[in-house]
């Protein structure tokens, strides 16, 4: 998915849940959609603000996962029965004979099937592939000789579907998405109806322009100048970046806008179309807005987080608005708004009102002001004077109406996105009524910390039923959060301390631990950052902390996006104020284990200073000295252990040194609780050419698994590896603790070993005993 799309789910889809719900129970009104015979609702843009009706010249996007390259937007015309078939090159389904479009490795069309069995083409996408190209021969003989083989190339092979029409099938289509732009498709492109064709524009079918760069993109693509429908949707960038070409357009009547990295669009280049019913510009810059005011027939507008909006002056005069959408803005009052006789839903959740509507709104349903700047006796006095319409402003309150007629609170595994039925399970589930009651009171919202979303699905999930009918579906997230899943918040809902400790108790108590143990863990993980702080400040002098701290902030202040100034300006600091060379080694070794129980590839704080710029200074028997010294405890042996074998720090050791230093912080090292560590260890010890470097190998044989390893599902390609016989490689992490140590005693050629490896193959499950008679064959090769 692009990043816009994860930008469009994490907030606007906040912004347009009541919407959103009220598509979902749209009555077709003789309307019935089916892809492949299959049932479907297709999400519905209605140019009439009306949500309920499905009428013909509104859009609809259908067949996100039915259709190749995704889902398509169309305009409904006065063709009732709506059954979809697609005819994708993947398969072996026949192509309908009327049309003569070229085979493809993905086929976009969309065909509608008449009631006497024809087909007739009604949308597609001009689109690319990307192909594999074949190997020539001559190099596939190379490629089996020794040396990295040659990455295999690909071309983009462009499809156009156009090129096969017919100018009357042209005429036919309902929607045309453009995902490029090929040469000459402005002469098939003057055959659409524009009255009825949606045209959707991606980034990637723009025409001349800076493409490649962020100071400049592509042109948007002259489009017919009677384009009516358009949806603009980027999705990298540099995206469009100029659309001059809007000037053309004078007949809009459907507009979504959605630009990447929301590219401004200029009022003055869309308020000639008098005709615009339905405006879409959430996101986006709107220079000149109000010159949005000409629009004066809109019945739809959506101005959701357009940050450079502050005011709705513009909307007076627009008597038709239905649906208005305001929310993450600046827009302190809706006053714009006082007698409207056709404004039916407004959204105002996390923008500044404070100024509601007044007078009489006859047709007002359901108006949001979730986190807004409204105080609730504003919002009660409102509700009175508007009994028909509902208000959607208290977090709680609005969740505990919706879950009122509760009779039945099922807990299930998973959460309230990307869900996969098959594999949830249910965990609890409640009828008796007094204890869902209990769960339902227990629920209190922190609105003051509310709105914000994270990009997880929630794990486990609260479902709430009416008998059998579902009523909210809301997710739980990491013990401190709910996201109630099409539901009326603006985001998710951040649970009081009171109410966190209910339902993590309330949960475990009825056998479901995962809240409890991921707060627990979180809580080990803020406990270990203070006391890692804590022995910071112990271990370094006041002063050179200091010092170190300053040039961290002359670091940010500078500008280092990549980071690459921040180690060499604190090892400056460190290295003023070092007393001498002894003492700096002992800090430096003892600071690099602070972290012991920590994993060796993550730095923390000073940690990256010392491996890059600090430690590397020293060498020799100093350096051996200094390690003697710190590894009387536990936190200098890490420390130690960490350098040399983590950091290749024993590069700087004398041989006689390694010897007489290392085995002790081998041994430490090999009980470290990560099993990348521990194989990180093993790795370097079959670089010794010792007998106490093949003893601790050898101590590792007889080391049980880490029960919380398993084989991986595919085979990896990365880390540690040892060549094997005939090419053939090993990897560190497709092996267990003892399987890796076999290896890297055959690869010592460690002979005497050879009967405990085949002990340990005959005691092996199948699959580590396969990789040990590797290890044992390896063993009786010659280096």
């Amino acid at each position: 998915m692009s990043y816009t799309g994860w930008v469009r789910i994490a907030v606007v889809l906040f912004a347009l849940t009541f919407i959103e719900r009220d598509n979902a129970r749209a009555e077709n009104r003789g309307y019935t959609f089916s892809i492949n015979g299959q049932p479907v609702q297709p999400v519905h843009y209605s140019r009439n603000s009306d949500a309920d009706t499905f009428a013909p010249g509104d859009v609809i996007y259908v067949g996100d996962r039915q259709f190749d390259y995704g889902g398509l937007y169309m305009t409904l015309g006065e063709e009732r029965d709506c059954r979809f078939v697609t005819t994708s090159g993947r398969t072996s389904d026949t192509q309908d004979s009327s049309t003569t479009a070229r085979p493809s490795p993905r086929d976009s069309r969309v065909f509608l099937e008449l009631p006497d069995g024809r087909r007739q083409i009604v949308g597609l996408k001009v689109s690319w592939t990307i192909r594999q190209k074949p190997i020539d021969p001559q190099e596939q003989v190379q490629g089996k000789s020794p040396g990295p083989a040659k990455p295999a190339s690909s071309e983009r092979i462009s499809y156009n579907p156009l090129e096969g029409l017919s100018p009357e099938e042209i005429h036919g289509l309902w929607g045309i998405a453009l995902i490029q732009w090929p040469q000459g498709i402005e002469q098939q492109l003057a055959h659409v109806n524009t009255e009825r064709v949606c045209f959707t524009v991606d980034d990637g079918a723009g025409v001349g322009g800076r493409t490649p760069s962020f100071f400049g993109g592509p042109v948007f693509p002259p489009l017919p100048a009677k384009t009516r429908y358009l949806v603009v949707e980027e999705s990298v960038s540099p995206g469009l970046r100029d659309f001059s070409h809007f000037r053309q357009f004078h007949d809009l009547v459907v507009l979504q806008f959605e630009s990447f990295p929301s590219e401004p669009l200029d009022a003055g280049l869309i308020c000639q179309n008098a005709g615009l019913r339905y405006l879409d510009l959430s996101g986006c810059g709107i220079p000149n807005y109000a010159k949005l005011a000409a629009l004066t027939e809109l019945r739809f507008l959506n101005l959701a987080r357009c940050r450079d909006i502050d005011n709705l002056d513009f909307i007076k005069d627009m008597r038709q608005l239905g649906t208005l959408l305001v929310g993450w803005t600046r827009i302190s009052s809706l006053s714009p708004l006082d007698g409207s006789p056709s404004i039916c839903q407004i959204h105002a959740g996390m923008s500044s009102v404070r100024i509601l509507p007044q007078g009489d709104l006859p047709a007002l349903k359901a108006i949001n002001v979730m986190s807004s700047k409204l105080d609730r006796q504003a919002v009660t006095q409102f509700r009175q004077d508007h009994p028909a319409c509902v208000v959607e402003y208290g977090w709680v309150d609005s969740l505990r109406h919706a879950l009122q007629e509760t009779t039945r609170l099922r807990i299930r595994s998973g959460g309230t996105c990307h869900r996969r039925p098959e594999e949830e399970k249910t965990l609890v589930e409640i009828t008796d009524g007094a204890t869902t009651n209990r769960v339902v009171d227990a629920i209190d919202i922190d609105e003051s910390r509310s709105g914000g979303a994270c990009m997880c699905c929630g794990n486990p999930t609260f479902e709430f039923y009416a008998s059998d009918r579902l009523l909210a579906m809301v997710g739980y997230h990491h013990g401190e959060r709910l996201r109630w899943a099409g539901g009326n918040w603006t985001g998710d809902g951040e649970l009081t301390r009171a109410s966190q400790d209910f339902l993590i108790a309330w949960l475990d108590q009825h056998g479901v631990q995962g809240p409890r143990r991921e707060v627990e863990g979180r809580q080990r993980q803020k406990d270990e950052d203070a006391r890692r702080e804590k022995r910071y400040t112990e271990l370094i002098p006041p002063q050179t902390l200091s010092i170190v701290m300053e040039a961290l902030s002359e670091a940010s202040r500078s500008g280092d996006p990549r980071g690459e100034k921040r180690p060499k300006l604190m090892a400056e600091a460190f290295m003023k104020h070092e007393k001498d060379r002894q003492t700096s080694m002992e800090l430096y070794l003892r600071v690099f284990g602070v972290t012991a129980n920590g994993a060796w590839n993550t730095y923390y704080f000073h940690e990256e200073t010392i491996s890059k710029c600090l430690l590397p200074r020293f060498k020799g028997p100093e350096l051996a000295q200094a390690a003697t010294t710190v590894a009387k405890d536990d936190e200098g042996m890490i420390g130690a252990a960490r350098w040399f074998f983590g950091e290749d720090g024993w590069r700087n050791l004398d041989e006689s040194d390694r010897q007489r230093v290392l085995p002790p912080l081998a041994q430490r090292a090999l009980q470290h609780r990560y099993m990348d560590t521990r194989k990180r260890v093993m790795n370097v010890l079959s670089e010794f050419n010792s007998p106490w470097a093949a003893e601790s190998l050898r101590q590792m044989l007889s080391r049980p698994t880490d029960p919380n390893w398993s084989p991986p599902k595919f085979k990896p390609q990365y880390g540690w590896k040892i060549a094997l016989p005939g090419g053939d490689q090993v990897y560190a992490d497709e092996c267990s603790d003892a399987v890796w140590a076999a290896f890297c005693l055959a690869k010592m050629r460690h002979v005497e070993n050879r009967e405990a490896i085949q002990k340990l193959a005959d005691a092996s499950p199948e699959r580590d005993k396969a990789l040990l008679q590797k290890a044992l064959q390896l063993l009786s090769t010659t280096p």
